[in-house]
């Protein structure tokens, strides 16, 4: 019984660590999603991840989950995509200095005090994945239109 639980708690632990998180994409972690408009109703929408293992059918349910916001943002009830990349590539991302704060005890007897640890300013290589859609905000349900509130 106690073994069960264990295989249970560490696939959990394994899953919840590789769940993709979806948040716009910032400036130093190579995760997220983009968007901008090209032209009148006409959108790119991005979703990046640097995660290692083939994730492309994950970021493609979140880049169409950023296109409907988009759509229903706009008054507008489907999307066509017009054009679909798969792309994988190496990046050099240069990460800031910045300082980790976190709770910690010497001791078990001893009450929790404040660490700060200086991480220092560093570069690191990622293989980037990427689906990059080209999506048209429509009203009109046609043929290839995806809902928009079904990809939310």
């Amino acid at each position: 019984m106690t073994i069960r639980i264990i295989s249970i708690l560490a696939i959990l632990l394994l899953t919840a660590c590789s769940s993709i998180d979806y948040q716009k994409k910032d400036d130093w972690t190579p995760e997220g999603y983009t968007d901008k408009l090209i032209e009148d109703n006409i959108f790119e929408v991005s979703f990046q991840t640097y995660r290692k293992g083939d994730h492309f059918p994950v970021i493609r349910k979140l880049a169409l989950k950023r296109a409907a916001e988009i759509s229903l943002s706009h008054n507008k009830s489907y999307f066509i995509i017009r054009d679909e990349q798969q792309i994988k590539e190496p990046i050099l991302v240069n990460i800031p200095e910045h300082i980790s704060r976190y709770q910690s005890r010497i001791d078990k007897d001893l009450p929790m005090i404040e660490v700060e640890t200086i991480i220092p300013a560093h570069n690191k290589n990622y293989l980037i994945q990427e689906i990059r859609l080209i999506v048209e905000l429509t009203d009109d349900a046609g043929n290839n239109a995806l809902f928009a509130k079904e990809q939310i």
